[in-house]
């Protein structure tokens, strides 16, 4: 029996007898409110299904970056493993409180609305059989076709929040993987091609190169169409000359529109979470080190942010003002650049010999690395007193660890085992020896992986302290 089932017989007999109907039914959908989002508190597949990870992944295909007033987009979800033979989905939709526009099931045999509730979409039955029959001759993948029709106005930064299981097809719920992803989007303001919140020059010039156009208009053209018929005419101009504010705007688009959560996890890892390839020697900094003595790391890991400037982003100022990780260099908390700055840094640094544009990263990553980097970091020492410890209540933290991590890590913490056999090292065993970093995990989930963070559940991050104050009372060994 699992670590995992053990701990589940401890649970109470009420709550086993609930379990099982939702897991053995599973197939034929899943029950409303398993997405891994703030309205489903953190629920998703490993609820009722035995976690598992495994190396593939579930990708959504659709969703805008910006959405337009009622506007209906096509979304495809795709679930692919090489190991297992089948596959289930949950998807939401949701604002900061609450659910945004509506999903729309328009392929009835393989979508279902979960519970008959408008707020989430499921797989059914016949989507299952068919995932079963064509997963190898679809390259062990399989794809649900719904959509999702947008809010007639502004309602904020939505996120599409999707979970997704794929099955080994055997009678019990053990040995299925689990996998999450998101995508976020935000309102389309009249008349704003590039998304960076004002009406300018730059937005005139897209109206002047979409003038004319009346079929299949290109997404820049379509944010300038402010009648909604499907031209880009003499309307169109006038509605943008009365909307022009000029060049009001305090932050460029790409800073705008990017993806904090994403950003959070390309500071841990980013050839892992952009899937590009990773990097097999020195960074062309790493020699210029202050400290060559120190920390002696080669190839990709002189790559990772956190070698340089930490996982409580001092750098030298803070826990890596010493011992194997000191580099001296500077850490990035406080920075005073501004985003545009940052991105030229990263991206095109002048007078230095690599650029991460040579890396595979596009544009977009880049933006949502600076968007970590201006908004997303977060003073550890209001977390981690000096000797290590957390600072929050271990209480808190233990309803909210049954909550959102007992799933995956098990009620000791020791499901997961992050080294080797002979040298294991569970959540107690990071919680202990590197609580910053295990902070910024908490916050913004492992790159690469089906983990997400309390970031993306909008919790406050006191209740990731709480979470990793009770975790330090878990087993190191």
């Amino acid at each position: 029996m699992s670590k995992l089932r053990t701990a589940l017989v401890a649970v109470s007999l009420f709550a086993a007898l609930v379990a099982i109907p939702v897991a053995l039914g599973s197939s034929s959908g899943a029950n409303a409110g398993y997405t891994y989002s703030p309205a489903s508190n953190a629920a998703n597949c490993t609820k009722c299904h035995d976690f598992d990870p495994g190396q593939g992944t579930v990708e959504l295909f659709g969703a805008p970056r910006r959405y337009l007033p009622g506007m209906t987009y096509d979304l495809t979800v795709r679930v692919h493993d090489d190991e297992r033979v089948a596959s289930g989905f949950e998807i939401s939709v949701e604002r900061a409180l609450g659910f945004a526009g509506n999903l729309i099931v328009n392929d009835a045999v393989n979508t279902q609305l979960a519970d008959r509730l408008p707020t989430y979409i499921t797989h059914t039955a016949a989507a299952y059989d068919d995932s079963l029959a064509t997963w190898a001759a679809n390259g062990n993948a399989y794809e649900y076709h719904l959509q999702w029709q947008a809010p007639s106005d502004d309602q904020g930064l939505v996120t599409f929040y999707v979970s997704a299981q794929a099955s080994n097809d055997a009678q019990a719920i053990q040995g299925e993987h689990y996998y999450h992803t998101h995508a976020i989007s935000q309102f389309a303001k009249a008349a704003d091609a590039d998304g960076d919140t004002d009406v300018d020059l730059y937005d005139y010039a897209v109206l002047e190169n979409c003038f004319g156009i009346d079929t299949g208009l290109p997404e820049a053209c379509a944010f300038m169409d402010d009648d909604g018929n499907g031209a880009i005419d003499a309307v169109d101009y006038a509605g943008l000359a009365s909307l022009y504010t000029g060049p009001t705007a305090t932050e460029p688009a790409g800073y705008v529109l990017a993806d904090v959560v994403r950003g959070g996890r390309l500071y841990d890892n980013w050839w892992s979470e952009a899937g590009v390839s990773e990097p097999s020697t020195d960074h062309p900094l790493w020699a210029s080190r202050p400290d060559q003595a120190s920390d002696t790391s080669t190839g990709s890991a002189t790559w990772r942010c956190t070698e340089c400037h930490g996982w409580d982003y001092q750098g030298m100022s803070g826990v890596y003002g010493s011992g194997p990780h000191h580099t001296g260099f500077p850490g990035i908390f406080g920075s005073t650049l501004t985003s545009q700055q940052v991105f030229d840094l990263l991206r095109d640094p002048t007078g230095h010999a690599y650029t991460l544009a040579d890396t595979g990263l596009t544009d977009n990553d880049i933006w949502d690395l600076v968007k970590f980097v201006r908004s997303g970091q977060f003073d550890d020492a209001t977390a981690i007193d000096e000797t290590g410890a957390f600072t929050g209540s271990s209480g808190t933290g233990s309803y909210w660890y049954s909550s959102a991590c007992f799933y995956c890590h098990g009620d000791d913490g020791k499901l997961l085992n992050f080294g080797t056999q002979n040298d294991p090292s569970y959540l107690g065993t990071v919680a202990n020896n590197d609580p910053w970093q295990l902070l910024h995990k908490m916050r913004f989930g492992h790159p690469g992986s089906m983990m997400e963070g309390t970031e993306l559940l909008r919790w406050d991050s006191s209740r990731a302290v709480d979470i990793g104050t009770y975790t330090q009372t878990l087993p190191t060994q």
